[in-house]
C-alpha cells in the first residue's frame, strides 16, 4: 500500500508529489492524460516558437511561483506588454488614457463600497462607479476574461477585489521554454515510475483503516491518504464515498468558467501587444519571442460559454481563426497554429474556478477542507491567487503538508 495517491498531475498535483517525495513520503500519482501539467501545457509551433495552450503569464506578486521555479532551474522571460492595459480591438473604440481612467474610478468606488454581501455581483460594482456606457463594456469584457465567465455570475465579496480592475505598471512573465516545465521538472524529482500517465481515477471510497481507489478500467491501489487534485469540472462527476455533505455542497455551488485559444504562427515583424474586443470577453495577444524584441506568433482568447457559442468554438475555430486575421490585418499568418478548447477537454471541462452568487464562508471553509485523509487541492481550493497557476501551486503546498501531518 502506498503512503499517497494523488489524483492529477497538474501544478496542484505535481507540487503536492513533489513536496510529499522531499519529506520521504511514498505517494504514486494517477493522470488521465499522456502527459503532466494539466492546464499547464507548453507546445511549439512550426515556427519552434513555444506556445501556452493553457496557463500562460506571472505577475510579480506571484512568488510562490518564481520560488519554485528558481529551486527547479527555470527562469523567466517577458511578454513584452503589460496585459492590463490593453487597446481596444476597434480603432475607434476607447483609446488607452481613457479605459486607465475609467478602471480607476472602478477601482476607487470598489474600495469606498462600505459593504459588500455575497449576492453582490462584480457587475453590480461595475454598474455603480458611473462609467460612460463604452468604457463599462470594455471593463467587463476585460475582467470577465481574466475569469472566464461572466462577471455578472461572480460574487464581488468573493473575488479577489478592487485590484482585479486596476490598470499596473509592469510587463508580466513566463517560463522561458514553456511553463509546463514546472510539472515536468517536479515530475523527474518524484520520479516518471511514480506518475502513471492515462490512468483516469473513477472512484475513492473508504477501505478499512485507508483508501481505495479504483480506476475507470476497474484497476485498484491502496493508500492511507489521497490528494485529489482534478479541476472543478471533474471533481463535480467525480465519485467519492463518504464526504462531508458540506464539501459535496461547495463542490456543487463553485463556478468554472470557459475558455478556448487559438496560436497563429506569424512570418515577418510583429511588435508585442495586446487588445481587448470592446464588448466581449475576448482579447488578442502577441507576446515577444524568447531573445527577441518582436513576437513569433498571435494569440487569440475567448472566454465564457456566450462568447463561445458567438464564435462557434465547439465548431471548431474557423470564426475564431477569422477573427483574429480581422484584428491583426498588418500580419502574415502563414505559419502552423495551434487550437485548444478546454470546455471540450474531457479532463478539465472548464477553464477556472470562480466564486458565485451567493458563496458562503461555510462553502469557501468545506471546498478545500480535509475529509479523514481525502484531501483536495487545486486552484479552486487556494487562499489566494485562484483560478491561476500560483494557486494551484500553493494549493498543492498546503495538501502536502495536510497528508504529512495525517500519516
Amino acid at each position: 500500500m502506498t503512503d499517497v495517491v494523488i489524483i492529477g498531475a497538474g501544478s496542484a498535483g505535481m507540487t503536492a508529489a513533489h513536496r510529499l517525495t522531499q519529506a520521504g513520503a511514498n505517494v504514486t500519482v494517477l493522470e488521465a492524460r499522456a502527459r503532466v501539467g494539466g492546464r499547464t501545457w507548453s507546445e511549439p509551433l512550426e515556427n519552434g516558437e513555444i506556445a501556452e495552450r493553457g496557463g500562460e503569464y506571472f505577475e510579480s506578486s506571484m512568488t510562490d511561483v518564481f520560488e519554485l521555479a528558481e529551486e527547479l532551474g527555470l527562469t523567466m522571460t517577458t511578454q513584452g506588454f503589460n496585459p492590463t492595459a490593453r487597446p481596444t480591438t476597434d480603432p475607434d473604440g476607447p483609446g488607452l488614457e481613457a479605459l486607465a481612467a475609467a478602471s480607476r474610478t472602478v477601482v476607487e468606488h470598489w474600495a469606498g463600497l462600505d459593504r459588500i454581501g455575497p449576492d453582490t455581483s462584480i457587475q453590480d460594482v461595475l454598474d455603480g462607479a458611473g462609467l460612460d456606457p463604452e468604457l463599462a463594456a470594455v471593463l467587463r469584457g476585460r475582467m470577465s476574461c481574466h475569469r472566464s465567465a461572466l462577471i455578472s455570475n461572480i460574487s464581488a465579496y468573493w473575488s479577489e477585489g478592487p485590484e482585479s480592475a486596476a490598470v499596473e505598471e509592469e510587463h508580466h512573465v513566463r517560463i522561458r521554454g514553456g511553463n509546463q516545465q514546472l510539472a515536468e521538472r517536479m515530475a523527474d524529482r518524484v520520479g516518471r515510475e511514480r506518475i502513471l500517465l492515462r490512468r483516469p481515477v473513477g472512484r475513492v471510497e473508504p477501505d478499512g483503516a485507508g483508501y481505495l481507489v479504483t480506476g475507470m478500467t476497474g484497476e485498484t491501489i491502496r493508500a492511507d491518504a489521497v490528494i485529489v487534485a482534478v479541476p472543478v469540472g471533474v471533481l463535480k462527476q467525480f465519485e467519492i464515498e463518504g464526504l462531508d455533505p458540506r464539501t459535496r455542497a461547495a463542490i456543487r455551488k463553485i463556478g468554472f468558467g470557459d475558455a478556448a485559444k487559438l496560436h497563429l504562427a506569424v512570418r515577418g515583424e510583429c511588435p508585442p501587444g495586446i487588445r481587448q474586443d470592446v464588448s466581449r470577453p475576448y482579447s488578442t495577444w502577441a507576446p515577444a519571442a524568447v531573445g527577441r524584441s518582436d513576437a513569433a506568433y498571435v494569440t487569440g482568447f475567448s472566454a465564457t460559454h456566450e462568447t463561445q457559442r458567438k464564435l462557434g468554438i465547439a465548431e471548431g475555430p474557423e470564426l475564431f481563426r477569422r477573427r483574429l486575421h480581422a484584428d491583426w490585418p498588418e500580419l502574415d499568418f502563414t505559419g502552423g497554429s495551434l487550437f485548444t478548447y478546454w470546455g471540450a477537454d474531457p479532463w478539465t471541462r472548464g477553464a477556472y474556478s470562480y466564486r458565485p452568487l451567493g458563496w458562503s464562508a461555510e462553502n469557501d471553509e468545506f471546498i478545500a477542507a480535509p475529509n479523514g485523509r481525502i484531501l483536495f487541492a487545486g486552484e479552486h481550493t487556494a487562499d489566494i491567487h485562484r483560478s491561476l497557476i500560483c494557486g494551484a501551486i500553493r494549493s498543492g503546498e498546503r495538501a502536502a503538508r495536510e497528508a504529512l501531518e495525517r500519516l
